[in-house]
């Protein structure tokens, strides 16, 4: 199941009303393989006690809202592709509560986060939960995920965060469909093509800033294995494709991306 998921779309599998879709089963199995398999996540530092307040925010849409986010010279044209299919278009969606909740930071790691949820907060708390944190001594959001939950101490939850990347950006990807699998296809593009424009977050990884593979999360409808994407980064777009799913969650697959 897992070698037919590589190939073609899983989220594709969900029904209204169908208690386990391949999809929810293929979640299950990968989450199993990636923590109880040989090659398993293991904190490589140690950590170090921390104090203070926590904000945090949960949902793909909060969290592209909040982080930066890179500007293109091509909105009028995304504002009006949106406007011809009657969709609405905007980075800040009406209906997302921003209101952040306030943790309270309990240690910390080069990789993560360890923090206490107040018993009012938290409903929406699970392992794989994807997430936004902003400590109290910095303006910026990091994109992490929920690995680890104890509710043993009593009214208030212990939670574990992974760090994702420090440094996340909001931007526009243009897709041009299942023949921009090729990248030849932009370079002989007539402009007949009709366009897609996606928001994602750009995950760039901590070591190395300029790092050619990096992680793009976005919509689970929105992945398609190989696709070939254009990043649009200022007036200098950039071609990059999808890889192999790194993760995913209820609103949002992350992917591996490499330059191109």
């Amino acid at each position: 199941m897992l070698r037919f998921e590589g190939g073609t779309r899983a989220a594709d599998e969900r029904q209204a009303g169908q208690e386990f879709s391949k999809w929810d089963r293929i979640t299950v199995l990968k989450h199993l393989k990636r923590y109880w398999g040989e090659n398993r996540p293991s904190r490589g530092t140690g950590r170090t006690r921390a104090q203070g307040e926590l904000s945090v925010l949960h949902s793909l849409d909060a969290i592209r809202t909040v982080v930066i986010q890179i500007g293109t010279d091509q909105m009028d044209t995304i504002t009006e592709a949106a406007a011809e299919r009657k969709q609405a278009l905007t980075l800040v969606p009406e209906n997302v509560d921003l209101t952040p909740e306030a943790w309270t930071e309990k240690d910390t790691s080069d990789s993560g986060l360890g923090a206490e949820v107040p018993p009012q907060h938290g409903s929406w708390v699970k392992i794989g939960r994807l997430c936004a944190v902003k400590r109290a001594d910095s303006d910026h959001w990091w994109v992490g995920v929920i690995r680890r939950l104890d509710a043993a101490s009593g009214a208030r939850v212990a939670t574990g965060i992974q760090v994702l990347s420090k440094t996340p950006f909001s931007m526009w990807l243009k897709m041009v469909g299942k023949e921009g699998s090729l990248a030849s296809s932009w370079a002989t593009s007539s402009g007949s093509h009709r366009y897609d424009y996606v928001d994602a977050v750009l995950l760039v990884p901590e070591i190395e800033a300029t790092a050619k593979n990096v992680m793009l999360v976005i919509k689970p409808t929105d992945y398609k294995p190989d696709m070939v994407c254009e990043a649009l980064i200022g007036d200098k777009p950039r071609l990059i494709r999808f890889g192999a799913t790194v993760d995913s969650g209820d609103d949002f697959v992350i992917v591996s991306c490499q330059w191109l």
